[in-house]
């Protein structure tokens, strides 16, 4: 059940789900890291205020999964 539907996976589209949703936690862990790197290295307010926070973070995954 997901927000009131129930959604049927077979064990194959759930596993690659698994997968891509690893990857994309995995893709988004680095950016993040890569940001402190760069956040820390800023010597300014004024360059921590206009640093991008959301820059080079992976789209969002979607999944789409049929409604029963």
């Amino acid at each position: 059940w997901f927000s009131g539907l129930y959604i049927t996976l077979n064990i194959d589209e759930a596993r690659q789900m698994l997968a891509a949703l690893e990857i994309y936690a995995t893709d988004c862990y680095n950016v993040t890291a890569q940001h402190k790197v760069q956040v820390n290295e800023l010597e300014t307010i004024e360059a921590v205020d206009n640093f991008d926070v959301s820059a080079d973070y992976p789209d969002r995954l979607v999944f789409n999964m049929s409604k029963k």
